[in-house]
């Protein structure tokens, strides 16, 4: 069952959501699936992750940040701040929707924005999928040619967000990232306080563009899903 949703942000934005679920039951355990920038709800790793996680009984969540898809505004303005208040969004409109057994997973831009909305929530898991993660400088010494996303992301900075977060944690990462260095994606890692698992897929790049580092990437969150679902 496919269903077209829409959720309004705290600043009245129309966000963009689909929901693919077995049936109607809001019992069924929920995951909400955030893309990275430049993407959509209708990416491939979502795509497929639905096809693979929807017979197994568990319902998922694709939505559209902010100047995505067919979510409100422009792409030049999308900010940190803004892409949390879309998590929020989708999370507070599952919840009036009746979902109880919620997971949050983010790709790239989206993992930050997943990461920081997950801090002191009650969720049975948090998926990130090579996120973005701040590990500094102050804000007030970003170079000016930095993308304006990166406006506003003092305050998620890893010694701000990790710590916090209370849900078990899967990373899947490239050793070949280009655009979030692993090291960066490590020292997330490392100031986690909760139940935490990682996978480095050796040779992966950002987007997992080989079939063989793109399929384990699959198996490996696909896995982690289904474990959790059935156990948290």
């Amino acid at each position: 069952m496919k269903r077209k949703l829409f959720f309004r942000t705290g600043k009245n934005r129309k966000i963009c959501a689909v929901l693919d679920s077995p049936d109607r039951k809001t019992s069924r355990p929920l995951i909400i699936m955030c893309h990275g920038s430049g993407g959509s709800k209708d990416g491939e790793t979502g795509l497929i992750l639905s096809e693979k996680l929807v017979p197994e009984g568990i319902a998922v969540m694709r939505m559209d940040f902010y100047g995505h898809g067919e979510s409100d505004g422009c792409f030049d303005d999308l900010t940190i701040t803004e892409g949390i208040e879309d998590v929020r969004a989708c999370l507070s409109g599952a919840w009036k929707m009746g979902y109880r057994k919620i997971a949050l997973m983010g790709s790239s831009f989206g993992g930050m924005c997943t990461a920081a909305t997950a801090r002191d929530r009650d969720l049975f898991a948090l998926v990130l999928k090579c996120p973005l993660v701040y590990l500094g400088p102050d804000p007030e010494q970003l170079d000016p040619e930095d993308p304006d996303f990166l406006k506003g992301i003092g305050p998620y900075h890893v010694k701000n967000v990790a710590p916090r977060i209370k849900a078990p944690t899967f990373i899947v990462h490239g050793s070949a990232d280009s655009i979030i260095p692993l090291y960066e994606v490590e020292q997330f890692y490392k100031r986690l306080k909760c139940e935490k698992d990682m996978l480095v897929i050796k040779g992966a790049d950002h987007p997992f563009l080989k079939k063989e580092h793109f399929d384990k990437m699959i198996r490996s969150i696909t896995g982690y899903i289904l474990w959790r679902a059935q156990s948290g």
